[in-house]
């Protein structure tokens, strides 16, 4: 269905509902869960936005002068090309400061599905009991503030005034990474004899607030860890061939996810199949210290001396391996366990 197809697409966003507690109390009762773990898609974008403030006052941009100031579309930095000198710095400052509420940006890359979860939550309770609860007919309006002032059409019809009708089931989970499980499916009534066109997981103990999203053609993955003073995302998008990579650390709230500080950044970002390799981006910052690195294709950018200062801790090497869609199966990364090294940060894909 066209309108889903949207939906499926555009994946969860850092909403405007939510909590801003948390903590690791096993006795909490279900509204108590239901409120703390709904709470990381809010942390989510506290985290990124903050982290993103940090580093464009604090790094100069891509090996030049002068403070990054391009805007954004879609993900892409206005003005400026890839293979420009500049584009590693500005693709690094549209990937962290922008929503493009699409696939294509950090932030935009979760827009919809936490908008739906808001959504849900205004009307229907999360119960998260051993089996699986269905809660049938819930209705979603494009207009819901969960959306954003503007509202966003679920379905597709250049028109905002609509909406669409879902179907969910939810459980608790025992012996997995991830406590709760999520589906959802289009239509009033929940087959359990098909599958989910949307899973999510949510993670809320042992100091890790975090969310990982299983669809048709993508992985996405967010981790709040408070206990190393780090965040993790990452998106794996079978549908454009698109890899993001992130980890920032530095000291942030664990009730808000906003940092106050931010020591070590690094990201990578690609598009393209292995064998249509389309580009890649590489960027490190450690408070003082800038690595940039941008490969067309296979092969690196002639204009990039890419560091500024000593940059040995902070550099990633390039690998064409974190473009192999092909020769990784979607269905290695599904399921209630998280896909994200919390203690190394490479280019295998």
């Amino acid at each position: 269905m066209k309108y889903f197809g949207i939906l499926l697409s555009l994946i969860f966003l850092a909403s405007s509902c939510g909590t801003d507690t948390q903590n690791n109390d096993d006795n909490k009762n279900s509204t108590e869960e239901e409120a703390e773990v709904l709470g990381v898609f809010e942390q989510a974008n506290a985290a990124i936005s903050s982290a993103g403030n940090g580093l464009t006052s604090g790094f100069t941009g891509s090996l030049s002068s002068s403070k990054i100031t391009t805007t954004c579309t879609s993900g892409e930095p206005d003005g400026v090309s890839q293979g420009d000198p500049s584009y590693a710095g500005e693709k690094t400052n549209c990937m962290f400061n922008s929503n493009s509420k699409s696939p294509d940006t950090m932030m935009g890359s979760y827009f919809v599905v936490a908008g739906v979860i808001c959504a849900i939550e205004k009307s229907h309770s999360f119960t998260y009991a051993s089996d699986f609860t269905i809660q049938d007919g819930i209705t979603l309006s494009e207009l819901d503030s969960c959306f954003g002032v503007d509202g966003f059409d679920l379905n597709d019809d250049d028109d905002t005034s609509g909406s669409i009708i879902i179907s969910m089931r939810e459980k608790s989970l025992s012996g997995a990474e991830y406590d709760f499980q999520v589906d959802l499916q289009l239509g009033p009534t929940y087959d359990e004899g098909s599958a989910p066109h949307i899973t999510f997981y949510l993670r809320d103990s042992n100091g890790v607030l975090a969310a990982k999203i299983d669809q048709p053609d993508s992985i996405t993955e967010i981790v709040l860890d408070s206990t190393n003073n780090e965040v993790l995302f990452e998106n794996k998008d079978y549908d454009n061939d698109r890899h993001i990579r992130v980890k920032i650390e530095g000291t942030f709230s664990p009730a808000t996810g906003e940092f106050s500080s931010v020591t070590n950044a690094k990201l990578l970002h690609s598009e393209g199949d292995t064998g249509s390799e389309s580009y890649s981006v590489i960027f490190g910052w450690d408070g003082t210290n800038e690595f940039y690195d941008h490969y067309l294709v296979t092969t690196q950018d002639a204009d990039y001396d890419t560091c500024l200062g000593v940059c040995s801790s902070i550099t990633t090497t390039y690998n064409s391996s974190f473009h192999d869609f092909t020769g990784n199966s979607i269905s290695v990364y599904e399921g209630p366990s998280t896909i994200l090294n919390l203690n190394t940060f490479d280019m295998s894909f």
